[in-house]
């Protein structure tokens, strides 16, 4: 038997830390067709390298303080009331803090933001640039959309970091799901009569070992992993439609007050650090 098939998803471990090195506390990005909730149901098993996640809600939009799983706090460069700013807000939330970290050289919270699901062999669905970088598009109003907007602008003011912190990934399926394939036995020996019980437990439980014993020699068939992808804003079409978008937009843009421009609180936060800590 191997040692965890007790788990619904066979993940190349390797993957994961070649993605997130020595960082141990991640967030995970990206849309439903992408792979999210796969991703964080991969990093919550028991035997994923990284085990302790950070998710969106905690980090920037509940009430009380969000701490980093050290006790640290987080502090809320902005706050929302709406999903979408709730979620964009996290973001900026972790680069500070982040900030933060690499000043006082502790290893960086991860963002892990997943583009796309690909299979073996075949080519992932091109992102649409236009689109998520439009205004009145329907991508243009999705949630992951929005994300990306923002990371792009920290990107802008903090490339390095926000290089560091964030990981684009495409989520890999295996060749061959071992959860599907489980279930497949499992329900077989659930839908039997009673009088076939017997003969079909004995069934199962030889369909099982051999499951596991295809496991065991195959692991490579059955296994989910991250492969890591270069940010939108490296796509040759992102500087023109960006540019594109500024001036399309710009007129109608309304103006933030300061106490709610992010980039002017995330400034004001970074100063404010600077000059208390001003031999780090």
């Amino acid at each position: 038997m191997v040692a965890d098939c007790n788990v619904r998803l066979i993940v190349n471990s390797k993957s994961i830390t070649d993605i997130c090195g020595e960082n141990t506390q991640v967030m995970v990005y990206g849309a439903t067709h992408a792979g999210w909730g796969t991703v964080i149901e991969i990093l919550a098993q028991e035997k994923s390298p990284l085990k302790d996640m950070l998710v969106c809600d905690a980090m920037g939009t509940v009430e009380g303080t969000p701490k980093t799983l050290e006790g640290r706090v987080i502090e809320k460069v902005v706050s929302s009331n709406k999903l979408k700013g709730l979620c964009k807000s996290a973001i900026v939330n972790i680069l500070f803090e982040n900030f933060k970290r690499k000043k006082e050289g502790l290893p960086l919270l991860q963002i892990i933001f997943s583009l796309n699901i690909v299979s073996e062999g075949e080519a992932p669905v091109p992102l649409n640039i236009d689109e998520i970088l439009g205004k009145y598009g329907v991508a243009a109003h999705h949630t992951t959309s929005a994300e990306l907007r923002r990371l792009y602008r920290c990107f802008q003011m903090m490339p390095n970091l926000v290089s560091e912190s964030v990981k684009f990934i495409h989520l890999k399926k295996p060749t061959k799901d071992y959860g599907a394939e489980e279930d497949l036995i499992e329900n077989r020996y659930m839908d039997c009569d009673d009088e076939d019980e017997p003969l079909e437990l004995e069934k199962f439980l030889k369909q099982g070992s051999l499951l596991r014993e295809d496991v065991e020699k195959n692991r490579h068939l059955y296994e989910w992993s991250f492969v890591p992808v270069e940010a939108p804003w490296k796509n040759p079409q992102w500087t023109a439609a960006w540019r594109e978008r500024i001036i399309r937009y710009s007129s109608s843009r309304k103006m933030k007050p300061p106490e709610q421009d992010w980039r002017v609180q995330l400034d004001k936060l970074i100063k404010a650090y600077n000059a208390a800590h001003p031999n780090l």
